[in-house]
Parts: structure tokens; C-alpha cells; sequence
């Protein structure tokens, strides 16, 4: 890229510039695409953002203008920001309170634990054009979880029961909150009843509706917040301090350090792997760490 676009000198803040693009794209994914995901739901919301991350990311392997190249990487920090924080809260909603903890990492260790493959994969192909290609068009492979269906034909009946999607359901919780309660009985049916005891759907009904009720309740009590509210009392203006430093230091080392390991002494690619490994191997601690 540096030397197609001679990006040296007075040209090297273009870089930046495209770098800055995508971490624009991200900071407002991270705004738009979780009110899409409650307006939408998960799924559709992870299936959108992730066709929008293809299509960018393939064309951006093609273009030649540097402005359209910044603008596609805009695109692409926006909808990858909407695949991971949808998939991050659809995961924590399929699994109750006391598994939400292992959901959480388990979602992270697929994210860190293929990086260091990547970075194999980035030492053996060495053009970059191929290199985005590589690393966006297995993005495809989600599409076919779209609706999948199993067919269980029982020997000893000749009628077909047509199970709906295990594989990749819309999240249950999202479909109560929004009133589609048989949708949401369907879904869960779909898994079947536990340790092989068959299904009560009337018990799952009753349980579904309840939690409706439920959560009708608290929205009619629950006063409504803005984000003003996070300033109104000294402990809350406190805690938004603390987290927004929080957060703000911990994206500005870690980020800092992925975006400038070029200038690290040693190879790139050894120093990147590194830093990849030692990310995997940190989800154990911070599993037990949140567990207390």
C-alpha cells in the first residue's frame, strides 16, 4: 500500500488519515449499530452488518483512489463494529446469569485465539489486496445459518416434524421484549426438553408470559434516563468519570500499540504474534477476575 501510493513524506498522514477512517467507522458503529440491534433484533442485525462488511471490504482490495479506499475502511470499522457487539450481546442473552461470565470470554477467544492464524497467514501473503480478501470473504460462511432446518422423521410414524432453526434462532430475549411470544416459544422448543424430558408447551407459555408481564411492569415504573442522568449526582458523575477514563486509556494503549508495532524493534510479524498470544491467554484470568 505504502509504495502503490508512495504514502512517504509529505504524503505519510494519508495513512493515518485511512486509519483514523476506520476507527471513525467504529466509534459510530458502536452507536448506531446497537440501536439497530434492539430495533431489528441480533440476528438481522448481525447478518446486515456482516453483508455491509463484505462488500466493503471486497471492494476496498480493488480501488485505486485513496479517498474511496478511506471511505470503504469507514464502512468496514462501522459494520465490523455491528457484527461484534451484536454477536457479543446475543451470546450473553442465549445462557443464563450464572453462565453469562463463560458466554463472555467464549466470545472473545474465538476473536483472539485466530488472530495468531492470521498473522501466520499474513507472513506467507505478503500483498495486501490479497491479504483483505483473505481475511474478509470467509465472512461469507455465516449466510447459510440464515435458516437452517432439521427434519426428524420418526421410523416408526410417517409424519415429518420440521424443527425450526438451533442453529442461529433470532435471541428469545429480544422476541419477549418485543411481544412475539410464539416465536419465542418456538425457538426455544427447537432445543428440546431438558435431560430428554419431553416438552411442556403450555409450562413454556406460562413462563414466557409471565416474563412479559414482568418486564410490562418495570417498564411502567421505571423512570425514564437520558444521558444527562449520568451526571445528575456526584457518585454517578464518578463512576461515568472513571469509566469513560477507563475505557479511553485502556483503547488508547491497546490500539496504540497494534497500530504502531511496525516501529517496534525485531520482525512485525513475531511481535504481533506475541502480543496475539499472550491476548489469548489472558481470558482465563479475567474470567476468574470477574467471577469474584
Amino acid at each position: 500500500m505504502v509504495s502503490e501510493w508512495d504514502l512517504i513524506c509529505d504524503r505519510g498522514f494519508l495513512g493515518a488519515t485511512i486509519q483514523s477512517c476506520f476507527f471513525a467507522g467504529m466509534l459510530i458503529g458502536s452507536f448506531a449499530t446497537g440501536m439497530i440491534s434492539d430495533a431489528w433484533g441480533r440476528k438481522k442485525c448481525i447478518f446486515v452488518t456482516n453483508a455491509l462488511f463484505i462488500i466493503a471490504g471486497v471492494t476496498s482490495a480493488f480501488v485505486h483512489s485513496i479517498a474511496f479506499y478511506a471511505v470503504l475502511r469507514f464502512i468496514v470499522g462501522f459494520s465490523m463494529t455491528g457484527v461484534m457487539l451484536s454477536q457479543y450481546v446475543y451470546a450473553m442473552e442465549l445462557v443464563g446469569p450464572s453462565k453469562r461470565t463463560a458466554a463472555a470470554n467464549l466470545v472473545y477467544l474465538f476473536h483472539n485465539g485466530f488472530q495468531p492464524l492470521f498473522v501466520g497467514i499474513a507472513y506467507f501473503l505478503r500483498d495486501w489486496r490479497m491479504l483483505i480478501l483473505v481475511s474478509t470473504v470467509p465472512a461469507v460462511l455465516l449466510f447459510p445459518f440464515w435458516n437452517l432446518f432439521f427434519i426428524d422423521s420418526p421410523s416408526n410414524k410417517l409424519t415429518i416434524h420440521i424443527h425450526s432453526c438451533r442453529v442461529f434462532p433470532e435471541s428469545p430475549r429480544w422476541l419477549i421484549a418485543h411481544d412475539r411470544l410464539d416465536e419465542a416459544q418456538s425457538v426455544i422448543e427447537s432445543f428440546g426438553g431438558k435431560k430428554n424430558k419431553p416438552i411442556n408447551s403450555e409450562e413454556i407459555r406460562s413462563l414466557l408470559e409471565d416474563v412479559r408481564r414482568d418486564q410490562l411492569e418495570r417498564e411502567r415504573q421505571a423512570k425514564k434516563y437520558t444521558p444527562i442522568d449520568l451526571f445528575r449526582s456526584p457518585k454517578m458523575r464518578k463512576w461515568a468519570v472513571v469509566m469513560c477514563y477507563q475505557w479511553f486509556a485502556v483503547a488508547l494503549i491497546s490500539f496504540g500499540i497494534f497500530l504502531f508495532v511496525s516501529q517496534l524493534v525485531g520482525n512485525i510479524y513475531l511481535n504481533y504474534f506475541i502480543m496475539e498470544f499472550v491476548a489469548v491467554f489472558k481470558l482465563p484470568a479475567t474470567y476468574y477476575l470477574y467471577l469474584k
